[in-house]
C-alpha cells in the first residue's frame, strides 16, 4: 500500500511538472516581437540593400521572405546580427517587393517597398514598318523603341528618348518620352523619292538604324522614240525603241526594275509583245524587222496606269528583181542577181527559198545568197521524171515563179 502512494505522488509530480514548462514556452511564443527599420520605400534596381530589423522575445533568429510578381525568396537572420542583406542578385527586377518578418510562430511585420529602373543602357531594340511607302501618300511609318536598363528592366515612365530621321534632304530630330514601357513615332512619306535611316538614342543606350524608302508613286508620262531604225523588210536587221526617262507626278524617276511592256500591231492584229524594265528610268527594247513589207505600229504602257504614243513604222521590201534560171542538163536552178529597190544586189547571207509544187508534191528547200547569187541542184530521187513541177523562189517578200519539167 505504501509503494502504490509513493509511485502515484511521483507520478503526479511529473505531470505537473510538463504542464508547468508547455506554459512557460507558450508564453515565450506569444511575447515575441520584431519589425522592420526601414526608412525609405523606393530603392535602385542592382544596389546590395541592408535592412535592419528588431526581433524581441525568442531565441530563434527570424527569417525575411522577399516576394514579387516572379518569385519567393526565404533568407534567414544569421547570429547575433539585426541585418537582412539583399544582393543585387536579389534586387535586379525593377517593381513592388513585399517583405515578410517570420518569426518562429506568426507574421511579426510586412513592409512593401518597390525597386526602381537604372536609366537606359545598352541596344535599344528598335522596330520600324512598314519599310516602303509611296511618294504622295503620306502613308505613316511607326517607329517604336524598347529601352532598357543593364538589368533588362524597361526604364521609368517619362525617359527622355531622342530620335534622328537622316536623309538626302537632311537630318530631323525628334524628342520623346516613354510611354507604356515604351517609345513611339510616327513619320510620313513625302512627295520625294528618298532613303530614311532612323536612329534612337537615350543616355548611353542606342539603337542601330533602321530603314525606310520613298519610292516613286505611278508614272505620270511615257512617250516611246526610235534609236535604230532600218526601213527594209530584212528579218536579219532590228529595230532600237526607247522610252524617254519615266517619271511619277512629283517628278521621281521610276526605280529600275520597272516593267513596260511594248505591243506590236500589223493590219489591227498583235503580232508580238515584248517586256522590258526600266535602268535610270528608261526601257529599251529590240525588234527583229519584217521579212515582207509591211506596216507596223508600236505602243508601250508602264503598269497598266499609263499609255504612250504610237509609232507608225512602214517597212519596204529590200528585194526588187530576182533573175532564175533552170538548167536541164544538170537539172540545177542558178539565181541572181537578186537586186534591190536601190540597184545593188542584197547583202551577203540573205535568206532565200526555194518551194517545189506539183499536184500531189510539196518539197522546199532554204539556202543564202553570196554576192547576190546562188545555186540550186535538184536530187532527182525526190522527184519523178516526166512531170511538171512549179519552183517559187521567194526572197524578201518577192516570189518568182518558174515551170520546168524533168
Amino acid at each position: 500500500m505504501v509503494l502504490l502512494r509513493y509511485i502515484l505522488s511521483v507520478g503526479l509530480l511529473v505531470l505537473l511538472l510538463a504542464c508547468s514548462d508547455r506554459a512557460g514556452q507558450s508564453i515565450v511564443y506569444q511575447n515575441e516581437r520584431g519589425h522592420f527599420l526601414l526608412l525609405d520605400s523606393v530603392y535602385l534596381v542592382g544596389e546590395e540593400l541592408r535592412i535592419p530589423f528588431v526581433h524581441e522575445g525568442h531565441l530563434t533568429r527570424p527569417s525575411l521572405l522577399v516576394s514579387n510578381s516572379q518569385t519567393d525568396l526565404l533568407i534567414a537572420a544569421e547570429a547575433d546580427s539585426s541585418v537582412f542583406v539583399l544582393t543585387e542578385n536579389h534586387s535586379n527586377r525593377a517593381g513592388i517587393v513585399l517583405l515578410s518578418l517570420l518569426g518562429q510562430s506568426r507574421l511579426l511585420d510586412e513592409r512593401s517597398i518597390a525597386f526602381r529602373p537604372r536609366q537606359a543602357n545598352g541596344l535599344i531594340d528598335l522596330f520600324t514598318g512598314p519599310n516602303t511607302v509611296m511618294a504622295g501618300t503620306g502613308a505613316p511609318i511607326m517607329t517604336v523603341a524598347i529601352l532598357r536598363d543593364e538589368f533588362g528592366n524597361p526604364v521609368s515612365e517619362g525617359t527622355l528618348v531622342e530620335y534622328t530621321n537622316t536623309s538626302a534632304v537632311g537630318i530631323g530630330e525628334f524628342l520623346d518620352t516613354t510611354k507604356h514601357l515604351c517609345s513611339y513615332q510616327k513619320f510620313y512619306g513625302g512627295e520625294l523619292r528618298d532613303k530614311h535611316f532612323i536612329a534612337v538614342a537615350s543616355g548611353n543606350a542606342h539603337s542601330r538604324q533602321n530603314e525606310y524608302r520613298v519610292e516613286s508613286a505611278w508614272p505620270a508620262n511615257l512617250q516611246i522614240q526610235l534609236e535604230e531604225f532600218f526601213p527594209f523588210a530584212d528579218s536579219r536587221q532590228v529595230l532600237w525603241i526607247s522610252t524617254q526617262p519615266i517619271f511619277d507626278s512629283f517628278g521621281n524617276e521610276m526605280p529600275d526594275g520597272t516593267l513596260v511592256d511594248f505591243e506590236v500591231w500589223q493590219e489591227e492584229s498583235q503580232i508580238a509583245a515584248y517586256v522590258s524594265k526600266t535602268v535610270n528610268g528608261i526601257a529599251k527594247v529590240r525588234i527583229q524587222n519584217p521579212s515582207t513589207s509591211c506596216l507596223w505600229s508600236i505602243n508601250a504602257s508602264c503598269r497598266n496606269a499609263v499609255q504612250s504614243n504610237v509609232l507608225h513604222l512602214e517597212f519596204d521590201a529590200i528585194v526588187d528583181k530576182i533573175a532564175v534560171q533552170f538548167q536541164e542538163d544538170s537539172c540545177q536552178f542558178l539565181i541572181g542577181p537578186v537586186s534591190s529597190s536601190l540597184g545593188q544586189v542584197v547583202p551577203d547571207g540573205f535568206p532565200i527559198e526555194l518551194r517545189f509544187v506539183s499536184r500531189d508534191f510539196e518539197y522546199y528547200q532554204d539556202l543564202e545568197l553570196l554576192g547576190g547569187y546562188c545555186s540550186y541542184k535538184l536530187p532527182r530521187e525526190q522527184f519523178q521524171p516526166d512531170k511538171d513541177y512549179d519552183c517559187e523562189v521567194i526572197s524578201g517578200g518577192v516570189k518568182r515563179i518558174i515551170r520546168f519539167e524533168l
